[in-house]
């Protein structure tokens, strides 16, 4: 896997979204760090503007700002080349994550691919690594070559301040 991406419903329709944000990525092996980021600069590739990484109103996170579907005309997506292709064994990664806003969607809050394609367009055989959030419930899903691994409970962690 060469990619790590976050990103929005591809199919969901507006009436879905999700506010939220991503830090503290880390990829490692029991040897070294394979990958870290506080989603500053080298540039993370935009596509869409609901998800976005390191803006002037959010810094140093990747953000899903109120991220709605798309119903396949558009993308909302933030991805980034790995340095190194991810091994085939024994690595490990971790994020913080919080949400102050959902409507149950069914966002891709983590992907790591082998292509730059979107990840909903990509086939679901072969090596890929998705956590999801939501399919109909604030919950995390894992997604992986073996099928998909029990639900994690989440919660909304932080309100929004008044404007």
């Amino acid at each position: 896997m060469k990619f790590l991406q976050h990103d929005a419903c591809l199919q969901c329709g507006d009436s879905r979204t999700l506010t939220a944000q991503i830090d503290n990525m880390n990829i490692y092996s029991s040897i070294q760090t394979i990958f870290k980021t506080g989603y500053h600069s080298p540039v993370w590739t935009q596509i869409g503007s609901e998800v976005t990484a390191n803006s002037i109103g959010h810094p140093k996170v990747a953000y899903f700002n109120g991220a709605a579907g798309g119903d396949s005309i558009y993308q909302n997506r933030i991805l980034k080349h790995l340095p190194t292709a991810l091994p085939s064994d024994n690595w490990t990664f971790d994020f913080g994550y919080e949400f102050t806003q959902s409507s149950i969607p069914t966002d891709i809050i983590v992907a790591l691919t082998t292509t730059s394609n979107d990840p909903q367009l990509q086939p679901t055989s072969g090596d890929f690594l998705y956590v999801e959030h939501g399919n109909g419930v604030d919950q995390l899903y894992v997604h992986g070559p073996g099928g998909t691994a029990t639900a994690l409970k989440s919660s909304q962690t932080k309100q929004e301040p008044s404007r």
